[in-house]
């Protein structure tokens, strides 16, 4: 029996809206996970059903214009910052098992350590912000009796090159995890959305799998599972029956809350 995904779709603002639309991202990437999901007896159930008709859609745009902006760049800084941070703890391991600390690489990780808690405040109020301007507009567990939806916010970013590279929130708030694509800084430029959504077919698809629980091993995506695995930042096989969403992950799909 063929389970549902059910997720929901928001827009940070109008123009957000106007280039999804415009450029064909949601149709692309549902109809790539819809792909790739199916082997595994999943099918994507998307609210605002028909995803295609501007009715519903307009149901679903958070603010008419100038919408919650999320720093992606915060969240590149933080990846860097915790490999510096892992790499001084293991420094500071070595320098007490031979007697010779000094007080210098405690500071550097005292200063790196506060710098972190900064970045991820600074993203997680922004997301918890577009979360509640969500639920503002519409309820994820609707109908009430339903499991909840897992959440798809297209939103802004400060620097186009961030486009299209999705994140999963978790811990935002309280709210359930929820998925956040950037798609726009400021410019309405389909030709340059276009090149970076030809690489970020499966943008939807990866992110599914991270809001159903899978996190990253501490190297990082380069390193996670299989090359050819949905997790993997080194696939770059467009095509869906190429790629594999792993045991592991199976087993987290079977008992997400979005899934029934």
């Amino acid at each position: 029996m063929t389970k549902k995904i059910r997720l929901t779709i928001f827009y940070a603002d109008e123009e957000v809206y106007k280039i999804v639309k415009g450029s064909g991202v949601n149709t692309k990437m549902v109809s790539w996970a819809n792909e790739f999901y199916k082997r595994y007896d999943y099918e994507l159930d998307i609210f605002p059903v028909p995803y295609s008709k501007n009715f519903y859609e307009e149901t679903f745009i958070l603010k008419e214009k100038d919408g919650t902006t999320i720093p992606f760049h915060f969240l590149e800084g933080i990846g860097t910052l915790e490999a510096k941070s892992e790499a001084l703890s293991r420094q500071i391991i070595k320098l007490r098992r031979e007697r010779r600390i000094t007080d210098v690489p405690v500071n550097q990780q005292i200063g790196i350590e506060s710098l972190l808690r900064e970045y991820r405040n600074q993203v997680l109020q922004k997301c918890s912000l577009l979360r509640i301007e969500c639920h503002n507009k519409f309820r994820d567990d609707f109908p009430i009796k339903n499991p909840a939806r897992l959440v798809v916010i297209y939103c802004r970013s400060e620097q186009p090159q961030y486009s299209l590279s999705g994140g999963t929130i978790h811990d935002a708030g309280g709210w359930l995890p929820f998925i956040i694509i950037p798609i726009i800084a400021g410019k309405d430029d389909y030709s340059n959305l276009q090149m970076l959504l030809n690489k970020a077919y499966n943008c939807l698809a990866h992110e599914i799998v991270h809001g159903a629980g899978h996190m990253h091993p501490s190297r990082g995506g380069l390193y996670d599972g299989a090359k050819n695995s949905i997790m993997n930042y080194n696939n770059v096989d467009l095509l869906p029956q190429n790629v594999i969403l792993e045991r592991p992950d199976q087993a987290r799909m079977e008992h997400a809350y979005f899934v029934t």
